[in-house]
C-alpha cells in the first residue's frame, strides 16, 4: 500500500501509511527528499511496526517528498507521495 499525498496543519500529528506484502516479508525504509531520515536525530518522526510514518508536531519544515521502500530477498519497491505542512489560518 503506497502512502498518499497529504495536507497537514502546522503542529498536527500526520501519518504517512506504507505496508509492503511478500516472502519474505519486507523491510519498510523511509526517505526525505531522497536523503534517508534518521529517527534518532529526529524524535518527532517514528516508523509504526505497520511501516507508516509518523511525525508527531509537525512543522512546515517538515514538507517534501517521502519515499517509502519495501525490500526483501527478491528486490525493492520504491512509492513516493508529497507531504504539505500549512500553516493555521487565521480568522
Amino acid at each position: 500500500m503506497p502512502p498518499k499525498n497529504t495536507d497537514a496543519i502546522v503542529n498536527e500529528t500526520v501519518e504517512l501509511q506504507c505496508q509492503g506484502q511478500g516472502s519474505p516479508t519486507p523491510t519498510i525504509t523511509w526517505l526525505k527528499n531522497d536523503q534517508n531520515i534518521n529517527f534518532a536525530n529526529n524524535p518527532r518522526f517514528f516508523q509504526k511496526i505497520s511501516g507508516s510514518l509518523q511525525i508527531s508536531r509537525s512543522q512546515k519544515s517538515d514538507s517534501g517528498k517521502y519515499t517509502c521502500v519495501a525490500t526483501n530477498s527478491e528486490g525493492s519497491t520504491r512509492a513516493n507521495a508529497t507531504l504539505r505542512v500549512l500553516s493555521k489560518l487565521l480568522n
